[in-house]
């Protein structure tokens, strides 16, 4: 009995140490892809990635930054560096892929796919997962983070994958899986080669599909529209995933000897991302963004203190001009401004109100839609039982007060106090406000007018208005990364 104790121990012992030995090694130091800014650019897919086509800078596929799929005790025998574009028909994704000799027991020369190992849509996505053999670049998207907030965040199975493949003719194939499955061809654009080092390509794909496949995997729960996907700001969780395919003769079939995906150190979830097992998702690290656009305001100078506030919230699209061509940054922000900026902020749905409780309120005004959901959500009570204040400027208390409710509304934590006692105007701020500024003070979201006027009753400037909402969105808005 004694023997068989011990010898189950040893049998227990060696069972918990084999996810350590899967998981040592590189595993332990992955290092993440800073996200990348995609530019609005239109590069001419002839095969040749040049740095005059306006790609981005270019991302990395690479042994520190990767987690391996399948072959754990494979080293990544690849480097890439992996661009992208944009413009308002689709996105442009590029990469330059260097086979790397004398890693591992691997045969690391380029592999051509070959036109007899076709998609066969029959089979499991196991068995055929690409659709073909050769090396095989994927790229995975989840747009906006869409797929992570509508539950699609198990595997990368989860997200559509688009796969890049080089054929024997130096035709390039891009093959769609897990949605639409098979070869895109509508509205693609794609051109690839062979070079010294191994292989590159340069694709196109159009918004309308990714969006499509999107839907279809979902079900229609996660979809947006080009202008959501197109907006300066809007982020892509991804992930480029590689394959070393090898013909295997004495078994006479196609073999996956290595599968790489670029990997982030730390899970959404908070756990590493090396401790994860699979095709994780969550696990994406090659994360990109639709490059910010400049304002096109003529009152707003790039040297201006508020100009990178403007620009993110003129991209984000919290606020918008007085004019196609205006901004009026030291105008006053009026009560109706600042409810119809939290509506924007809160992405609300004011299709369902379609009367106003308030006296000054006109029916079908750019605002009164946006002042009925504040008042309807608890928001706003107005200045007076009939009367909201349209037209009002708004105070630097009533502003800290809408914003607090708003943080509450939307279930942020709000706590933690400064103290106003060092404000020499402090006994100015009105009863029902000093608990909100005192809030807004200590998280830094408004700060005196200098360092002992805190000037509770002075008018906010849209200017000053932007800069509180990009410091706010910085903190409590929507980071798919």
């Amino acid at each position: 009995m004694k023997m068989l104790r011990s010898l189950l121990c040893i049998a227990l012992t060696f069972a918990m140490l084999i996810p350590v030995s899967v998981f040592a090694g590189p595993l332990d130091y992955i290092v993440e892809n800073e996200p990348v800014a995609a530019p609005e650019a239109t590069p001419d897919i002839d095969g040749v990635i040049s740095d005059t086509d306006g790609w981005s800078a270019p991302a990395k596929l690479k042994d520190g930054m990767v987690k391996y799929l399948m072959d754990y005790a494979q080293p990544c025998a690849t480097d890439a560096d992996i661009y992208f574009a944009y413009d308002e028909g689709g996105l442009y994704f590029a990469a330059d892929i260097t086979e790397i000799s004398g890693v591992g027991d691997v045969d690391n020369t380029f592999a051509y796919s070959t036109e007899e190992d076709y998609l066969d849509l029959e089979k499991g996505s196991n068995e055929n997962i690409v659709g073909y053999n050769g090396d095989v670049f994927i790229l995975a998207l989840d747009p906006l983070g869409l797929y992570e907030q509508n539950g699609y965040i198990a595997a990368t199975d989860y997200t559509v994958w688009y796969c890049v493949g080089l054929f024997e003719n130096e035709g390039a194939k891009l093959y769609r899986t897990r949605a639409n499955a098979g070869e895109a061809t509508d509205g693609i654009s794609l051109t690839g080669k062979t070079t010294e080092t191994g292989w590159c390509f340069e694709a196109y794909l159009p918004w309308e599909m990714i969006i499509a496949d999107m839907e279809a995997y979902t079900y229609g729960r996660a979809t947006c529209t080009v202008e959501d996907l197109t907006q300066g700001g809007a982020q892509f969780r991804s992930a480029a995933i590689y394959m070393d395919r090898t013909d295997d003769p004495e078994l006479g079939e196609v073999n996956t000897r290595g599968a790489y995906m670029t990997a982030c150190s730390v899970a959404h979830d908070g756990h590493p991302s090396h401790t994860m097992k699979g095709h994780y998702a969550m696990l994406y690290g090659l994360d990109f963004y639709i490059e910010y656009k400049n304002p096109a305001f003529n009152d707003v100078k790039e040297n201006a203190w508020y100009y990178e506030a403007v620009k993110y919230c003129f991209n984000h699209r919290y606020m918008n001009g007085t004019s196609d061509n205006a901004f009026t940054p030291n105008g006053k922000v009026t009560r109706e401004m600042f409810v119809k900026v939290l509506a924007n902020l809160a992405d609300a749905d004011l299709s369902g109100y379609s009367t106003s409780s308030f006296t000054d309120v006109k029916e079908g005004s750019w605002y009164a839609t946006a002042v009925e959901w504040a008042y309807d959500n608890g928001l706003t009570s107005g200045m007076s039982e009939d009367s909201f204040g349209t037209g009002q400027a708004i105070t630097r208390e009533q502003l800290a007060a809408f914003l607090t409710r708003f943080a509450q509304f939307t279930k942020k934590n709000t706590n933690g106090r400064a103290d106003l006692s060092i404000f020499k105007d402090s006994a100015k701020i009105s009863d029902w406000a000093k608990d909100s500024v005192s809030w807004m003070v200590y998280k830094g979201f408004i700060s005196g007018m200098d360092e002992t006027t805190l000037d509770p009753k002075g008018t906010a400037t849209r200017a000053q208005m932007a800069v509180l909402i990009t410091a706010y969105m910085g903190e409590y808005g929507l980071n798919v990364f």
